[in-house]
């Protein structure tokens, strides 16, 4: 039972690398909202004018993404950190404009800054945008959990520390970690997902066994699942799962013993 594990830290792997780089991320275009806002400091409008040009230069103006959501994105990652930042950072207008800069010598937010870059980037209507990529990446078809999660992406609290990290490119922490796994599982079967990333070929009954075990083993499921993500060892949360569903295999249900696969 350690391939079903194992499975699943490939399927939910993609939530820690698949990154939103800001400068090509595919975003149905939006309307105006107050993350772009009229009252931009003029200290700031350099740097998210400077962003703006380099995202157009990197590609971003031949994907779905809308001119008026790139600025919104730009502004809410200028005014969360404020232009002396920026300076601060070395980071300076003209080099901004090169389509390969980088904001990796800005520090890690600070939970006041994702609170104010995550609200404003959810002001950015992103949340369907990432949405539709989870689908995609972890084959998730139907309608309605593709809407549950363009919802909580797009207001939930908890979505903003991921959605801060993988803006700025930044690998997600063990917080953003956990806040997206009880996202997901708010709108997504896990169990159910672990068993179509495994591609388990097993019988209607071992099936039905692992599902239920895998549901009555919720938080030890969620927790691995955060800690893979975050990059964290899992040895022993692996171990966990892999003793816990056992008791599925045929053999074990039988009184005969069956090697690991």
């Amino acid at each position: 039972m350690h391939r079903i594990v194992g499975a699943l830290a490939a399927a939910i792997l993609v939530a820690g690398c698949g990154s939103s780089d800001w400068k090509t991320a595919k975003v149905s275009p939006s309307s105006p909202n107050s993350a772009t806002s009229a009252s931009t400091a003029a200290t700031d409008r350099p740097y998210v004018d400077a962003m703006v040009i380099s995202a157009r230069a990197g590609g971003s103006d031949k994907s779905e993404i809308s001119p008026t959501t790139i600025r919104c994105m730009a502004t809410a990652i200028v005014h969360g950190y404020s232009a002396a930042a920026f300076a601060a950072a070395g980071i300076t207008p003209a080099a901004l404009r090169d389509p390969n800069s980088t904001l990796d010598t800005l520090p890690d937010p600070s939970d006041d800054r994702v609170t104010r870059i995550g609200t404003a980037l959810q002001r950015c209507n992103i949340g369907r945008y990432l949405a539709l990529g989870f689908a995609q990446e972890l084959k998730i078809n139907d309608a309605a959990s593709i809407t549950c999660l363009a919802g909580r992406f797009g207001a939930a609290p908890g979505a903003r520390r991921f959605m801060v990290l993988s803006v700025l490119q930044r690998h997600a922490d063990l917080e953003a970690a956990h806040a997206l796994i009880g996202l997901l599982a708010g709108c997504v079967d896990l169990p159910a997902l672990v068993l179509r990333a495994a591609n388990v070929q097993v019988d209607a009954t071992t099936r039905a066994c692992l599902l239920d075990t895998l549901r009555s083993s919720g938080a030890a499921l969620q927790d691995f699942m955060a800690l893979k993500i975050a990059g964290s060892d899992t040895t022993s949360q692996e171990e966990t799962l892999a003793v816990t569903i056992n008791h599925c295999r045929p053999g074990a249900r039988t009184g005969f013993t069956v090697p690991a696969g």
